[in-house]
């Protein structure tokens, strides 16, 4: 998903994506017509990328794909993922336990 799609839907994760762009965790790069971010968290070793949940909902983690640097959304475990936005490559996902979940899709 682009990260316009994504701040104009009103789902969970935009307050956290919001924050973590203004805290710098995630840089954010504003086109004419794109807009890309990238996570500060992510690490790449031996060609695998290491990625960390910005936000985390009831069943999914939130996170930049460093691939597209655009939002893909995961079931709620860590491990290997094919990235949404190319079949062929993917990254695997961090445990997320320091983050809480978001206010709309939490446990309210």
């Amino acid at each position: 998903m682009t990260i316009k799609s994504f701040l104009s839907m009103g789902v969970s994760g935009v307050e956290e994506y919001k924050e973590a762009v203004k805290t710098g965790r995630i840089d954010e790069y504003r086109g004419e017509h794109t807009t890309e971010a990238t996570d500060s968290l992510t690490e790449r070793n031996r060609g695998v990328y290491r990625v960390k949940p910005f936000a985390v909902t009831k069943s999914q983690y939130l996170i930049i794909c460093p691939l597209c640097r655009g939002i893909h959304a995961h079931g709620k475990t860590s491990g290997h993922r094919v990235a949404h936005c190319d079949n062929e490559h993917g990254y695997f996902i961090e445990e997320a336990d320091e983050i809480t979940y978001t206010k709309n899709g939490g446990t309210e």
